[in-house]
């Protein structure tokens, strides 16, 4: 069945309290298994990073709505309304962030874990999330560790272009490092297209285009 962008949100937001239930058992289960069961304890700190991570998405998506919802009117008391219900949503989107950080932190930080199956997707989700919250410098941090300990992971090509768009937006915010800055980007673009059966290898190609228009 073909569903609204509006009902789907509406799911998103019925199933929150099952998640947070379910983030409560994660973090029980976190605490009962022990170090020495690598996959298992570390796939739950993944499991427990998604969680919070998908209702920071939610809750995201809930501060744009309410923020569009405050514009469109021209009734002070609703403008008003919308605009405290979309200030409260930033909030919660900012701490779930913050808690999906922490869980993805604790994962790629424990030597224990070095050896975990999912690591290269785990920190390739770590710096997308650092990414989000325009924590650009941590995030390139990351993707760089993904980068040089996983250089055969698929997510190269979307580190890559997380390094494109990085410098790309530099070169909006730094008007003395704008041709440096656009190299920069065309270089990481460049290297997606190493991967022409990436899904983002169409994309890099079309920021490219846009580097040069530049």
């Amino acid at each position: 069945p073909t569903l609204s962008a509006d009902e789907i949100l509406e799911v998103e937001g019925a199933v929150g309290d099952i998640r947070d239930d379910q983030i409560q058992l994660l973090e029980a289960l976190i605490e009962e298994t022990p170090d020495s069961e690598v996959d298992e304890k570390a796939d739950l700190y993944f499991r427990l990073a998604e969680a919070h991570a998908q209702q920071h998405r939610y809750a995201r998506l809930k501060t744009q709505e309410f923020a569009i919802k405050a514009d469109g009117t021209k009734k002070k008391a609703d403008k008003e309304k919308f605009r405290k219900e979309s200030e409260e949503k930033a909030k919660e989107a900012k701490a779930a962030l913050l808690k999906a950080v922490d869980a993805y932190k604790k994962l790629a930080a424990n030597d224990a874990f070095k050896d975990y199956s999912n690591m290269d997707k785990a920190l390739f989700k770590f710096g997308y999330m650092l990414q989000s919250g325009r924590y650009m410098k941590e995030a390139r941090s990351v993707y760089q560790r993904l980068i040089k300990e996983y250089p055969d992971s698929p997510y190269i090509p979307d580190a890559k272009v997380a390094f494109g768009d990085y410098y790309f937006e530099m070169a909006g915010s730094e008007p003395d490092k704008f041709k440096e800055h656009l190299e920069n980007a065309e270089e990481e673009y460049k290297a997606v297209l190493q991967f022409p059966k990436s899904q983002v290898y169409t994309y890099a190609m079309y920021k490219i285009g846009w580097v040069y228009l530049n």
